[in-house]
């Protein structure tokens, strides 16, 4: 369950003023323009004041904003600082692993060095951040061993090389996904080693040893959980909530980015096709 409209349970309310708010980091003479040169928008500062009364009070809200006016940050700051103060993250969902690399790679920083800037806000900058993707991304080290050890009868001849390519990459990498491997694999060997729940359970991996669920221990205390609309709307379609499977609990904040995208993948997880065959 998304619990955009219920009571946050667990921590204070936030106390900064929404529009102070904005206007603190957003406005013309706000910690953005003056402390780090950003351009000053007036639809940026409009959107995190916006931003800011819809997450204190639980409303839904819809923005529409043009190229250029710094969405993420606008929802990003007044996000991270209820998520630190409140004890309850900010879920921030995207279609494209390119505005995920973005908010990761830039924004967050930014958001990071603009509270560290203020005594307002410099409790706020110390706040953690998570990238959670579906199962399928991430490598599965027992499930590498198993394959390895049984490649002739799963693979037959001749790929024992891609295997082995994995198991020097599991090696060194920190996250196991998919996504940064130099050279991807045939999508069948891919199958056989990656953290698939049939195989890959909390009785056979833990976070020490695997990499997903590393990636979920990190989620669970973290303030900023970036996932994409694919997971989030699989999380809800599984009943994510206290006690069951997924990360999304009531009163958690949720901002779907790129929300054009949402009705077709929404659609994916919850349509339901009907054809017709000749009779």
């Amino acid at each position: 369950m998304i619990g955009l409209h219920d009571t946050v349970q667990g921590g204070p309310a936030p106390s900064h003023n929404p529009r102070e708010l904005a206007d603190a980091v957003f406005g013309p003479g706000g910690l953005a323009a003056s402390r780090f040169h950003l351009e000053h928008r007036p639809q940026q500062a409009a959107m995190a004041a916006a931003a800011a009364e819809a997450i204190a009070s639980g409303d839904p809200l819809l923005c529409e904003a043009g190229t250029g006016v710094g969405k993420s940050l606008a929802y990003l700051i007044p996000g991270i600082l209820h998520a630190t103060t409140a004890k309850k993250p900010l879920v921030v969902s995207t279609k494209t692993i390119v505005l995920q690399q973005q908010i990761l790679e830039k924004d967050l920083p930014i958001c990071r060095r603009l509270f560290a800037a203020d005594p307002r806000f410099k409790d706020a900058a110390d706040f953690r951040a998570a990238l959670l993707l579906g199962r399928g991304n991430y490598l599965c080290p027992h499930r590498l061993a198993q394959a390895r050890r049984h490649q002739l009868e799963l693979l037959g001849q001749g790929r024992d090389n891609e295997l082995e390519k994995l198991r020097r990459w599991a090696e060194n990498t920190k996250t196991g996904l998919l996504q940064e491997l130099p050279e991807r694999p045939e999508a069948e060997v891919w199958e056989l080693v990656n953290a698939d729940s049939s195989a890959c359970s909390p009785r056979t991996c833990s976070p020490a040893t695997c990499f997903y669920r590393k990636a979920r221990a990190e989620i669970e205390q973290a303030h900023v959980i970036v996932v994409n609309h694919s997971l989030l709307f699989a999380l809800v379609g599984a009943g994510a909530g206290p006690g069951g499977p997924g990360v999304l609990f009531p009163g958690d904040t949720v901002v779907l980015d790129e929300a054009h995208t949402v009705p077709a993948v929404a659609s994916d997880h919850f349509g339901a096709k009907v054809t017709s065959y000749p009779g």
